[in-house]
């Protein structure tokens, strides 16, 4: 429980916190390089209809959620699926399938969302920003979910030795069983969509 000596914000002040902080929509690397932003999130939202049955308003908050965030993901150089460079969307995409199957009110002993964001990364959240983040319904929001989710992320990134090592701690924390042969499945068959459908 946070001290009283933190000022509490409103939800609506965190994202306003956390929008100001982010990498501002510009066109999208990897496969997506010639596409602009907008392009690219109706890209995520016709791919979340052929994976998931909720809300066309839900897909198109979570669509917006992976296509500002997997802007943020911060690879090396030498981070690599396989032997190829990694395409941010596309490994965010896949990651959220993986830990929610895209279920926005997936919950698993003490881990929230569609990126399995721990309750430790919540605290982390809460006492950066000085903010406290209700449980039942706004960390389950998009925005603010994959923010925390790619925030802590980042993180195990800049230390792991490999992607597969990121991940499984990452999982490790979120409470979330992790198969990396299946991740990479998932993500290499949205490559391979992707390329079809061209």
């Amino acid at each position: 429980m946070l001290s009283k000596k933190y000022f509490k914000f409103s939800i609506i002040h965190l994202l306003f916190i956390f929008f100001w902080s982010s990498i501002p929509l510009q066109s999208q690397e990897g496969i997506f390089i010639k596409e602009r932003p907008a392009e690219i999130e109706k890209y995520v939202v016709e791919l979340l209809r052929d994976e998931t049955s909720i809300a066309n308003s839900e897909k198109r908050k979570l669509a917006n959620a992976i296509v500002r965030f997997s802007k943020e993901l911060k690879f090396t150089d030498s981070a690599k699926i396989g032997e190829e460079k990694i395409d941010e969307l596309v490994f965010l995409t896949s990651l959220i399938k993986h830990f929610s199957k895209f279920q926005k009110f997936q919950t698993t002993g003490t881990s929230y969302g569609y990126m399995a964001v721990s309750e430790s990364m919540i605290r982390e959240t809460e006492k950066e920003f000085n903010a406290k983040i209700e449980r039942t319904f706004d960390i389950y929001e998009p925005i603010l979910n994959v923010k925390i989710g790619v925030r802590k992320l980042n993180g195990i990134l800049a230390k792991a030795k490999s992607i597969k090592e990121a991940i499984s701690e990452y999982a490790n924390l979120s409470g979330r069983k992790f198969s990396y042969d299946t991740f990479e499945n998932t993500y290499r068959g949205y490559i391979e969509k992707n390329q079809k459908a061209k």
